[in-house]
């Protein structure tokens, strides 16, 4: 019995210690995550080391279409206006969506913020419609095949000939107008090609399978021209949907459906409230962006309201443009102009800014830029954060999306901005 007993009062000394080790090693390991960053201190804190986290005021990840101005992190909430629908390609489906008035569209790469846009294509899912579209060698057969936006409203354009065309004529002024179609390959091999002015022609990779949006943007030089389709070889065969016609240098997402009148989408205005989330003294703002090649990258604070040339007014805003360098650069006495090169795109960038009394710095994808440090930057008392264009009479947007957009209450290194950013 006795010696039953020791072995009895062993084993539970040998679990006690037991016990002991495996929260001894435990409270090592998450120690060892929070200084080294281990993989589970990066699920628990958003992705970022917590040296970084522990002064993050602002969370926003746009990444739910169901929830678009959700919070992670903030005081208040996110405000959105637009005033018309507009349509996105769903996250999920990867249809063509209609959002409502008012509604933030979220798409794969984040919150898409545009302008406003025209289009002056008429009955632009209806491209059968002869009093309007007009075919030439070309057989136009009505909602044969599934769209891009799930409803059976494609049609099938054959070509009788070489050269055949689909048009339609719309009337502008001397400036750069884009023409846009969604088109697949049905049968055939040979060119497919739009055009903005039907003089010259762009053309289009397509393929059997998955739609593609092909694009054609030209300077027109009189009031009244034509854009369209065209099938170089004869008997070749596309489904197209979705005709739009744009005023502007690039395509926007696509503005329909149209019937006998041009249909406009109104502009993204997407904002933040600054109390509680952004100090204007000191900080630093970090987010994902994806540009278009002729697109840019925006955030903007105000506390009164600038003009065009942004000659007054506290105020701020990350760009991105095209070209070699960025710096983050001081205008005078409590303006910042913080811009960042962008090369042509598309591309998807991690970005951030970061400003204090004595600098003003950026980064992108791990490299940081040219710090400016030659003025004094004022105390002002910003009243709003406008997020994906800038303010003022000359609107700046993005004309992209914006993704996990976060602020925080301290300015950051220059190591800290090439850790943010790090692809």
């Amino acid at each position: 019995m006795c010696e039953n007993s020791r072995r009895y009062e062993y084993n539970g000394y040998l679990q006690i210690a037991m016990r002991k080790i495996t929260f001894f090693f435990l409270f090592i390991f998450l120690l060892a995550s929070q200084v080294f960053a281990w993989p589970l201190n990066r699920f628990w804190s958003g992705g970022n080391p917590w040296w970084l986290n522990d002064s993050l005021t602002f969370w926003a990840p746009f990444d739910d279409p169901a929830n678009p101005l959700y919070l992670v992190k903030g005081t208040g909430s996110l405000s959105f206006t637009r005033a018309t629908a507009a349509t996105y390609v769903h996250p999920t489906t990867g249809l063509v969506t209609s959002a409502a008035s008012g509604q933030l569209r979220i798409e794969s790469n984040g919150a898409l913020i545009e302008g406003q846009r025209t289009n002056l294509a008429l009955w632009s899912e209806t491209l059968g419609l002869a009093a309007t579209w007009v075919p030439s060698n070309m057989t136009v057969d009505n909602n044969t095949v599934v769209a891009p936006d799930g409803a059976t409203t494609a049609e099938t354009l054959t070509a009788s000939a070489d050269n055949a065309t689909l048009l339609q004529s719309y009337t502008g002024t001397v400036a750069a107008y884009t023409g846009s179609y969604y088109l697949k390959r049905k049968t055939g091999t040979g060119n497919v090609q739009v055009s903005a002015d039907n003089t010259t022609w762009t053309t289009c990779t397509i393929n059997a399978s998955t739609w593609t949006r092909c694009s054609d943007t030209r300077t027109v030089t009189v009031a009244t021209y034509y854009h369209g389709i065209r099938l170089a070889t004869n008997t070749d065969a596309v489904y197209a949907w979705g005709g739009d016609a744009e005023l502007g240098a690039f395509a926007s997402s696509y503005i329909g459906p149209t019937d006998t009148a041009a249909v406009t989408r109104n502009k993204d205005v997407l904002t933040a409230p600054v109390s509680g989330n952004f100090s204007e003294v000191t900080g630093t703002i970090t987010l994902t962006v994806t540009q278009g090649t002729n697109t840019s990258a925006s955030f903007y604070w105000d506390s009164s309201t600038p003009n065009a040339d942004a000659e007054d007014g506290n105020w701020a805003y990350l760009h991105a443009t095209q070209g070699t360098t960025f710096t983050g650069k001081r205008l005078g006495v409590g303006l910042y102009n913080i811009q960042m090169s962008q090369s042509v795109g598309p591309a998807t960038n991690k970005v951030a800014t970061t400003w204090s009394s004595v600098r003003a710095q950026l980064a992108k994808d791990g490299v940081v830029g040219t710090e400016d440090t030659s003025t004094t930057y004022s105390s002002a008392t910003p009243s709003t954060i406008t997020i994906g264009r800038t303010q003022g009479a000359d609107y700046i947007f993005t004309w992209g999306h914006i993704k996990d957009f976060r602020i925080w209450n301290r300015s950051f290194s220059d190591s800290e901005l090439q850790t943010i950013t790090a692809p």
